[in-house]
């Protein structure tokens, strides 16, 4: 009898160990599948997310530039803060989820440093841009304001010229043989050299290092300087007060000097500047996809770890289904 409770109790005893034996191992099992469903969640779940807010902030911001360079600079304030606080956060996101190598987030730092400063260097192109070729506009109208003002003062001297000479019966007025009519042809010729030179540069905008656009630009400017000196050695003109007008003080030929000089320099420079926003316009898209693709590589180091940890999870709830088995 002895013998045969022994062997009872023994028997409870193993099973007894049997059973905690095999809690602990639930437990343990338990605790790795909380752990792995736990950086799924955490981490994991906060980088992921962290990189879409990312890649939409540097969206946004190149929207935002893209609004500025259209014309709507204040639009365009507000969606380039918008998504550099949307872009910064994320980056703080990701730097305290802890999943990202050092190395890398530093890479994705100096991007964002220079995404950043290409930007603010385009924007200032743009501004620069804008007024130099106001100031080329400005020229040019200022320019075929003062031809107007020139035609119409020796027009009205032919006229004049022309009605003394009807006055006088046999006389011929001489007109097309005077200084004022050649006045009057050197002015349409500056007119249209000066349009010329503006049609010039409008197709340049597209093309700015085509050889023959440039050559022809430089064949406008060179017929606009030769009418302009024209103008401005002809006895009517040289010495004589505009007398109306932004150069009412000055003299005519004075002024169309100014003017032509103007309008060489105003054109050379505006182009070269429209020629570094080309650029750097360039340069800021591939700025903006080399951060992105640090984005995208990190998203799917991220998807590499979800992964891992669903597979350890799953390992883990195996063995504790074959414990308990």
């Amino acid at each position: 009898m002895l013998n045969v409770g022994r062997r009872i109790g023994l028997g409870y005893l193993f099973m007894a160990a049997l059973l905690v034996a095999i809690g602990v191992a639930g437990l343990l099992a338990a605790e790795r599948i909380s752990d792995a469903l736990g950086r799924i969640t955490g981490p994991v779940d906060s980088t992921v997310g962290a990189v879409d807010k990312g890649i939409r902030g540097v969206l946004l911001q190149m929207i935002g530039v893209d609004a500025a360079l259209s014309g709507g600079a204040e639009k365009a304030g507000a969606q380039i803060a918008s998504g550099g606080e949307l872009a910064s956060n994320a980056f703080e996101s990701i730097d305290k989820a802890g999943l990202v190598p050092a190395e890398q987030l530093d890479r994705v730092r100096t991007k964002m440093t220079d995404f950043d400063s290409v930007r603010h260097s385009l924007l200032e192109l743009h501004d620069s841009y804008v007024r130099h070729y106001q100031s080329f506009l400005t020229t040019v109208q200022q320019t075929k304001d003062l031809l107007l003002v020139i035609e119409e003062q020796a027009s009205q001297a032919l006229v004049n010229m022309e009605w003394n000479a009807g006055m006088a019966e046999g006389e011929s007025s001489g007109a097309r043989n005077s200084e004022e009519w050649a006045v009057v042809s050197a002015t349409s010729d500056a007119r249209l050299a000066l349009m010329t030179r503006l049609f010039d540069y409008r197709q340049l905008l597209d093309a700015p290092e085509n050889a023959e656009l440039n050559q022809a630009a430089e064949v406008s400017l060179g017929d606009l300087k030769v009418y302009v000196a024209q103008l401005a050695d002809s006895e009517s003109l040289r010495d004589k007060p505009v007398g109306r007008g932004p150069f009412a003080s000055q003299t005519f030929d004075a002024t169309l000097n100014q003017l032509a000089a103007a309008n060489e320099e105003q054109f050379h420079t505006a182009m070269q500047i429209h020629v570094d926003l080309r650029r750097t316009r360039q340069r800021y898209g591939e700025v903006a996809d080399a951060l992105m693709e640090d984005a995208r590589q990190i998203e799917d180091e991220t998807r590499r770890i979800v992964a891992e940890q669903l597979a350890a999870a799953a390992g883990s709830r195996s063995s504790a289904i074959w414990l308990v088995g």
